[in-house]
């Protein structure tokens, strides 16, 4: 994450709990010099962003194209990039500089969304202190890299944003993209196809979301490994705040879904019943539904379920025969 554009939004954060309207005057024009010096230093005329893996905080995550071998323009990395309390910056820059020498030959979608929430909060900041002319100028700002992500960024074929190579879209598909929808910048008819990627365990609906890479892509670790695989709170909280700004209130919170509303958004294909499943299934494998033997297993019931049944109705017949059978160890396979 590029820390310089997401203060605005802790300052705002802040201030929405203690409600300090000094500390907002103090820090306000600490925010703008940011502002001005990041996009004067890494914004493009195509109004998107760049800076190197580093600069992002996704360090080890590729984010150049899968042929790309190495050139020499971009910025270079060098030991005056690592502060200096820092042990080992020559071995550490000479470890990393190929990883970090791709940062302006290319567009990268978290540090453009990343802009645009800066604006958005900045916006924010200006109407609550009476600063309307100021106000104006970062929603303006924001509307341009929201349009400029929406026209090189997304893949309509995919449901997706991308990182950029020029103007072409690098196809991985990297945790980053989901700050489109805290900043604002995803519209809502692309919400739906964009927000299935989160559910889809192929990709980011893993057992612990959301990895910092899409399980099916070559690179990622099942290990974790940093930024090709883990899980990081901070982007993940990223996730659930912008799932939450953009009403996508029930992806958010974990909540049990009806089935419309999990085919809404892509947890099931089809609602139906059993027999439409197996018939489905049997077609997937090339099978003739008709054909096809269906076997059904059923949890055995244990002595405790058959003494401690609050139905007696649904409880089997407690006869001698039964308790022996239920009494002896038996193994159960396929």
């Amino acid at each position: 994450m590029y820390k310089r554009q997401l203060l605005a939004w802790a300052e705002l954060e802040l201030y929405e709990q203690t409600q300090d309207m000094q500390r907002l005057r103090e820090v306000f024009p600490k925010l703008q010099a940011f502002y001005r010096s990041y996009r004067k230093m890494y914004l493009l005329p195509d109004n998107l962003m760049f800076c190197g893996p580093m600069g992002s905080g996704m360090d080890n995550l590729k984010r150049w194209p899968r042929d790309w071998q190495g050139d020499d323009l971009g910025m270079p990395f060098t030991e005056q990039d690592i502060h200096p309390s820092v042990k080992n910056a020559k071995r550490i820059t000479e470890s990393r500089r190929h990883l970090a020498s791709w940062n302006r030959q290319g567009r990268f979608i978290d540090a453009s969304c990343q802009a645009a929430l800066d604006a958005l909060c900045m916006h924010r900041m200006a109407k609550l202190l009476g600063e309307d002319a100021e106000a104006a100028s970062y929603l303006e700002d924001h509307s341009q890299l929201r349009d400029a992500i929406n026209q090189y960024c997304w893949s309509e074929e995919d449901g997706f944003y991308f990182d950029l190579a020029e103007h072409q879209q690098i196809r991985r598909f990297h945790v980053g993209a989901f700050w489109a929808l805290i900043a604002g910048v995803c519209p809502e008819e692309k919400l739906e196809s964009f927000a299935s990627h989160l559910t889809d365990p192929n990709r980011f609906g893993r057992t612990v979301p959301v990895p910092s890479l899409s399980a099916d892509d070559p690179d990622y670790d099942p290990g974790g490994n940093y930024w090709v695989g883990s899980s990081w709170a901070p982007t993940t909280y990223m996730v659930l705040k912008g799932l939450k700004s953009a009403g996508l209130n029930e992806l958010a919170t974990g909540e049990i879904f009806s089935a419309n509303q999990a085919q809404r958004h892509g947890l099931v294909d089809e609602i139906g019943f059993i027999e439409g499943a197996i018939d489905r299934a049997a077609e997937l494998a090339g099978l003739d539904p008709q054909a096809v033997r269906v076997v059904s297993y059923k949890t055995p019931v244990s002595l405790f379920d058959m003494l401690v049944s609050a139905r007696a109705d649904a409880a089997p017949s407690l006869d001698w025969r039964s308790l022996l059978e239920l009494s002896v160890p038996r193994a159960y396979y396929l």
